[in-house]
């Protein structure tokens, strides 16, 4: 027998309004390959589909708890959802939508976890325990970084760190001086460094040393230092690039003296300063090889003493100088 089009439709719109409530665990249906903390969800709003049992908020929550108390935490997390739903502006919803994710959480459910719980910072700012609302985010973040995805045959067999870097970039978002920022920029860091992608990498090592000292400040001046490096020997005709790695590598080996990267860094500086010199005295040998320039061969000359003046050409650049002083004072 054939049912009618309208009630086939019913019943497609109430097993996804169903399916709304407590996901199944990560062994029914495992966490879909998406950007969680970007994530738009909208307003939640009174629904057909999300009808609360009882008469009040308050005694919506109570009952939701009774249910999970009980242990019927996939008809609990669906009445915290009604709740949510129905009353959106009542005290009792922010509590009501803690824990739904708190459930979805505790269900391994992480990456809907963390997008229940920005739905609590973006609507309900105030009316929840901030904190730890975001360190719940960031034990995601950093559950999502570390743990392992199916391979072949459903083996597990590789990590994805980059599926948690949308995640910290959003906790980094909702506290900006959280008691976990420096070490999820670090994460965030580390994740763009091994993808190689050394500026972004840089930038967030560089937002670190502007918060608070702690206990990734020393690494994360030294891989900042390494990612200017890496981009300059990229470009090994790029002078600003050089300049900044330059830079970078000196404050690292003043500002942290005896650091385990010290000698490394050492070595970088100089082979960077070395290339960085005959990037000057090549110009001005150029200018000087061209024979109609003296005087911008005697200012390239110049500039090159002037930041290398312990450079093995320097003495040559030197005597060159007061040979073009001579030809400029002739020609004018």
């Amino acid at each position: 027998m054939r049912l009618p089009v309208f009630l086939l439709m019913f019943a497609v719109l109430a097993g996804s309004a169903a399916g709304q409530g407590l996901p199944p665990s990560s062994g029914d249906m495992p966490d879909m390959p998406r950007s969680v903390a970007n994530e738009d969800l909208r307003k939640r709003e009174p629904s057909l589909f999300r009808r609360p049992t009882c008469a009040t908020p308050a005694a919506q929550l109570a009952y939701a708890k009774s249910l999970l108390g009980a242990g019927e935490t996939r008809a609990a997390s669906r009445a915290f959802l009604a709740l949510v739903h129905q009353w959106h502006e009542s005290p009792e919803a922010a509590a009501a939508q803690l824990e739904y994710a708190t459930l979805l959480y505790d269900s391994a459910r992480y990456e809907k976890a963390f997008s229940e719980l920005q739905y609590l910072v973006d609507y309900f700012h105030g009316r929840f325990p901030f904190e730890k609302v975001t360190d719940m985010q960031f034990r995601i973040a950093n559950h999502i970084r570390t743990r392992q995805h199916g391979g072949f045959l459903f083996i597990p067999t590789f990590q994805a760190p980059e599926r948690s870097l949308p995640l910290y970039e959003q906790y980094v978002r909702n506290a900006p001086s959280g008691a976990h920022t420096a070490e999820a920029r670090f994460a965030m860091a580390m994740i763009r460094e091994e993808e190689k992608d050394y500026g972004e990498a840089a930038a967030d090592y560089e937002a670190i040393l502007r918060l608070p000292r702690s206990d990734f400040t020393s690494d994360a001046a030294f891989r900042r230092a390494r990612c200017y490096h890496r981009i300059a020997l990229a470009s090994p005709r790029d002078e600003l690039a050089a300049r900044t790695a330059l830079d970078a590598l000196a404050s690292f080996l003043r500002g942290y003296p005896g650091h385990p990267n010290e000698t490394e860094a050492r070595a970088a500086h100089e082979d960077l300063r070395d290339r960085l010199a005959d990037m000057y005295y090549g110009r001005a040998a150029f200018y000087d090889r061209k024979g109609d320039k003296p005087r911008a061969a005697l200012l390239a000359y110049t500039d090159f003493v002037r930041n290398f003046p312990s450079s093995p050409q320097s003495d040559t650049a030197r005597a060159r100088i007061a040979e073009l002083e001579t030809l400029v004072k002739e020609a004018e």
